[in-house]
């Protein structure tokens, strides 16, 4: 969806250019952090999977 669909407008500043960058690279850098998460607890649960009594503050320690 374009910016026009909501705004009304082509018209665009360029501040506000920057400022649509810079919330999609927010947005990246957020995304990519929850990626990293999942992984991370997915292989918590391999891990637990095979010892049961490790803890995820013992696997972090890992």
């Amino acid at each position: 969806m374009k910016r026009y669909a909501y705004r009304g407008t082509s018209f665009d500043i360029p501040a506000n250019k920057k400022f649509w960058k810079q919330c999609g690279d927010y947005d990246s850098l957020i995304q990519f952090e929850e990626c990293c998460y999942r992984a991370l607890l997915e292989r918590y649960k391999e891990e637990k999977s095979k010892d049961n009594s490790l803890s995820f503050e013992l696997f972090t320690k890992k």
